[in-house]
């Protein structure tokens, strides 16, 4: 029974989508947080609706890929869109959202681009058949299992080729950009939503700034 559960919820992605409205219910800290999920939920629906019109057959949109030299434009195939094609992240990213930037720019032959950018989170795992090969291929054979150990020198399970020579390497370094939670990714983020995302960053800092 808990299984057949799950599965249901699963299929028809609720857990994403319960934990989209969440997180932008916490973000934009609405007057009316029912009439505000009622809205959510009725802005997806009619989305889905429109997405759904001339979606029957999907061979005649697969890419033109010929002469791109992307990982991505190496990496799909014909199967691979068609069974990618129709999903939807709950913000309403798309498989094309995800690999037009691939399909515009054409890449230098050994440019090794990834020829794709997610939306939102939740494009790793739904689109994951086609973004995992991308990230193993872009970062050497790195794969999605492995352990993600923040001491460098014990990266276990890792390929050898990532451990450092200590008579070579010195020190390194790393930036990482994180996005705020309910929200689009950057490349996809509205004006409006990029101006609340402004505020809830700057609320935040405030606090942080009284409570040192």
């Amino acid at each position: 029974m808990a299984e057949a559960r799950n599965a249901y919820l699963a299929t028809h992605q609720i857990p994403e989508l319960l934990d989209t409205l969440v997180a932008r219910l916490l973000l934009l800290q609405p007057h009316h947080p029912v009439r505000f999920i009622i809205n959510e939920c009725s802005e997806i629906e009619q989305d889905v609706r429109k997405l759904k019109v001339g979606l029957t057959d999907d061979q005649g949109d697969f890419p033109e890929l010929n002469g791109k030299h992307s990982i991505m434009a190496k990496t799909l195939t014909p199967e691979l869109y068609h069974n990618l094609c129709k999903l939807r992240t709950a913000q309403g990213g798309s498989l094309d959202d995800v690999i037009q930037i691939g399909v515009d720019i054409p890449e230098y032959l050994f440019s090794h681009s990834c020829g794709c950018v997610c939306t939102d989170a939740q494009c790793y795992s739904l689109f994951s058949p086609l973004l995992s090969e991308v990230i193993k291929k872009k970062h050497r054979d790195w794969d999605p299992t492995f352990p993600h150990d923040q001491r460098i020198t014990t990266l276990s399970g890792a390929p050898s080729s990532y451990m450092l020579n200590s008579s070579l390497v010195f020190g390194s370094f790393s930036t990482l950009d994180r996005s705020v939670r309910g929200s689009a990714f950057p490349y996809f983020v509205r004006r409006g939503d990029r101006r609340i995302i402004t505020e809830s960053v700057k609320r935040t800092v405030e606090k942080m700034q009284i409570n040192r």
